[in-house]
């Protein structure tokens, strides 16, 4: 299976998704696609989660689909 895409995390009511994939200014191709989705669906579901901030490694946040 190719890295992440996608890092994810859940602290003190905060969810944190992060855009993992620099070296391609974090394109978005069908795995990010699913990570992403996973990651929604489990703020969704996570009880007492306040927000959520999507941040993105390297110099680009997101270069689109790929």
């Amino acid at each position: 299976m190719p890295p992440s895409r996608v890092a994810f995390e859940i602290t003190r009511g905060l969810a944190r998704i992060t855009f993992i994939n620099p070296a391609r200014h974090n394109a978005m191709d069908l795995q990010f696609c699913n990570e992403l989705a996973d990651a929604a669906t489990r703020c969704a579901s996570a009880p007492g989660l306040k927000a959520v901030l999507i941040a993105a490694a390297g110099d680009v946040f997101c270069v689109g689909g790929s």
